[in-house]
């Protein structure tokens, strides 16, 4: 009987993980497995976390200056990505 409680919140942790993550912009998977082993509570920490995939940004190949992730060009050397 306890093992379908576990089995219930592995799941349960799994399913909220992978749509926290997606939500904020991280793989799914990666939410997945957070969920599932750190049960129901692990994907708070998705939605308390106030980094997103957009803050992260992406480095400029030409002068490797820091720009947001969603730029098509540089602001800095005028690259196109």
């Amino acid at each position: 009987m306890r093992m379908e409680y576990i089995g219930g919140w592995v799941i349960l942790g799994a399913l909220i993980g992978a749509i926290a993550a997606s939500a904020r912009g991280w793989s799914p998977v990666a939410g997945a497995a957070a969920g599932a082993l750190l049960g129901c509570g692990a994907p708070l920490l998705f939605f308390v976390s106030g980094v997103t995939r957009s803050d992260v940004g992406k480095i400029c190949p030409q002068c490797a200056e820091k720009v947001k992730h969603g730029a098509k060009v540089c602001r800095y050397c005028g690259t196109k990505f």
